[in-house]
């Protein structure tokens, strides 16, 4: 084994097949961890114990050493829970690669014991039953992850055992599965046996009282790809879903559970999804003679690590949402559902009773509305329905009917056109891997009403050819672009100051690719993007980004302008330390602006917050009054404000 910079490479042959028991009894003591990024594969080669090639390299007695380590509590944290013990894994025939991934899966989900009688213990159990019955009677559940080992995982964590109708050890196995087929398959290359046919198989099994008990099974066998990334020494890779995409699954699963337990579809449905669905809604729901999802194959991107409108379209949320729209019956109804699912927040979670009531009303009112001119479009439908949740979330006394008649549908497009920068940023920030809020009380930053000078055509980011090294605490440097942009009229215009924490992976990018900096796939092999994404995993840092949003006027002629949206700061803070230790504007000149300054100073006196030693472009030599001239009166005009 050589071990070259963050790779480590192992000479010879494929020692997870060839010795995956070796493999399991050998995890608990050696350990040999890698990390790599790969913008071409999603992100993460992380933290794989790479066993059964170190008890491989023993037996020959080789001269290579063998690196051991154990993971900290913080990479605990930062990859998942670690459930499966040393004597778990001696009971696991599972590929390496695989048992890395399941016990990664399995930390997450115990994030969704809340509410049910599971617990971590009782779930890893099941979980080992499974395999273990898997591997008598269809092996070639545990060869597969995707729509093998990953649902198996996924099936422990639905219900406790207790519930389980069935017992894994009993027969339930197709006869195609058997393992003399699958030997045939090894011997002769012959067809391999669909694993998606054997799970479906063990399903009906564990779950379902009654044959025709069984409703859709999505859940199981979705997965947004938008999590870690594993990969073996060859080049075997595995793609986890996310903890957001992974949890909205496991609604689904305990529907599809409670439903097969003989419980009624429609009290199982208000229970486990959201009390706001009709009777036709849910038969919709629960019909199996329509389109089944299955394993997600998506190619990934290079440029941009983004999740594909065809994931969102086969989620099992999409399956509720065109259940909801087809129970409301309506000739356009397949593209108001794809405009739901791909341009709003409908497509990405379950919110919640009194939300769901609301998005309700608002299906039924586009559905009404599908005939007019300005839904042509999924673009127009998508904007609309998003406008109107995005208004109720603001004002819960919103509602899609004034005065007893619906909103025209020209008034409510007009609107979200002129919205539309701002709308598309919320979605963003629900779209992709979803962060935690920080758990240090730290709060988002607003000024309404401020004369804010937008600078349409990046004069100021390009002022500068030389980008100053924040790593060496350069002194700001003036730039004659900032000052006659910052004193031009005719660039001022009234506008919304916000200081908003960065809650998506997907945003992460958009700002990243914003302000031409390092958090983009294509910059430094990625590396710096998933450095940053790590600390944003773990909580150890929050990232917040500084917009400037035009605010509109009620001329009639300026109806259908779309407000612009500048970002101007990009801005990390070391949460339990309270430190602000980056804060960088569009690249390539990278300093705050002056006005920009003076809003991050206000934001950070009221919320406790202190710069960061020699690092950051917030600090310099001078602190935080490097430019205390030019800004103190901005800072005393706006804190009255901005503390309030």
């Amino acid at each position: 084994m050589a071990n070259v910079g963050q790779f480590i490479v192992i000479k010879g042959g494929d020692p997870w097949r060839s010795c995956p028991t070796a493999c399991a009894r050998s995890a608990g003591t050696i350990s040999v961890w890698r990390e790599k990024v790969c913008c071409s594969s999603r992100l993460a080669y992380v933290y794989l114990p790479v066993v059964a090639a170190a008890m491989r390299f023993r037996n020959r007695q080789t001269s290579d050493r063998i690196c051991s380590a154990s993971a900290t509590p913080r990479q605990r944290r930062q990859r998942g829970s670690y459930t499966l013990s040393p004597n778990d894994l001696d009971r696991l025939n599972l590929k390496g690669l695989f048992l890395a991934g399941a016990d990664h899966q399995l930390g997450i989900l115990s994030e969704t014991y809340q509410n049910t009688d599971l617990s971590t213990d009782d779930v890893k159990e099941a979980f080992i039953e499974l395999c273990q019955a898997a591997e008598d009677q269809a092996p070639n559940l545990c060869s597969h992850w995707e729509s093998g080992v990953d649902t198996l995982v996924r099936i422990a964590a639905t219900v406790s055992r207790e519930h389980w109708v069935r017992s894994p050890c009993e027969r339930w196995a197709p006869v195609e599965t058997e393992n003399v087929k699958l030997q045939r398959y090894l011997l002769y290359n012959e067809a391999a046996p669909d694993p998606v046919v054997s799970l479906r198989a063990l399903l009906r099994h564990l779950f379902c009282k009654y044959e025709n008990s069984a409703c859709r099974d999505e859940c199981f066998f979705w997965s947004d790809a938008d999590g870690l990334g594993f990969q073996d020494y060859d080049g075997s890779i595995i793609m986890l879903s996310n903890a957001h995409g992974l949890r909205l699954a496991m609604q689904f699963a305990r529907f599809y559970a409670a439903v097969g337990s003989g419980r009624s579809t429609f009290d199982a449905a208000k229970e486990c999804l959201t009390p706001c669905l009709t009777k036709k809604m849910i038969r919709h729901l629960t019909d199996t003679t329509s389109s089944q999802g299955g394993v997600q194959t998506e190619k990934l991107k290079t440029e941009k690590l983004s999740q594909s409108d065809e994931t969102r379209l086969k989620s099992p949320l999409a399956a509720l949402r065109c259940s909801q729209v087809a129970a409301l019956g309506n000739g356009m109804q397949h593209a108001l559902a794809r405009a739901a699912i791909v341009s709003t927040r409908l497509g990405t979670k379950i919110a919640s009773a009194e939300e769901e009531k609301f998005a309700a009303s608002v299906l039924t009112w586009a559905c009404q509305a599908a005939g007019s001119g300005e839904f042509k479009s999924d673009d127009s439908i998508g904007k609309s329905i998003e406008w109107l949740l995005d208004e109720h979330s603001k004002d819960e006394s919103f509602s899609v009917n004034v005065n007893g008649n619906p909103r025209s549908p020209q008034k409510v497009f007009a609107a979200a056109k002129r919205a539309a920068q701002t709308l598309e940023l919320q979605k963003l920030q629900a779209m992709g891997e979803i962060f935690n809020p920080n758990f240090f009380g730290i709060q988002s930053f607003e000024l309404r009403n401020v004369e804010v000078a937008f600078d349409a055509n990046c004069t100021v980011p390009y002022s500068q050819v030389y980008t100053p090294n924040s790593w060496h605490g350069d002194q700001y440097t003036f730039s004659e672009e900032e000052e006659l942009l910052l004193q031009n009229a005719n660039a001022k215009r009234r506008a919304t100051v916000r200081i908003n924490e960065i809650r998506s992976f997907e945003y992460m990018q958009y700002v990243g690719e914003k302000l031409q900096n390092c958090l983009q796939a294509r910059r430094r092999g990625g590396s710096s993007l998933y450095k940053y994404l790590s600390r944003a995993r773990t909580g150890a840092s929050s990232f917040w980004v500084m917009t400037v949003t035009a605010e509109g006027n009620n001329e009639e002629d300026d109806e259908e302008q779309e407000l612009p949206v500048e970002h101007l700061l990009l801005i990390e803070v070391y949460n339990e330390l309270r430190v602000v230790h980056q804060a960088e504007g569009p690249h390539p000149r990278r300093w705050p602006r002056t006005d920009a300054w003076a809003w991050l100073k206000a934001w950070a006196q009221r919320e406790g917050l202190r710069p960061d030693g020699p690092e950051g472009v917030t600090v310099g030599p001078g602190g935080w009054d490097w430019h205390d001239l030019k800004d103190k009166a901005l800072v005393s005009s706006h804190a009255a404000v901005a503390w309030a």
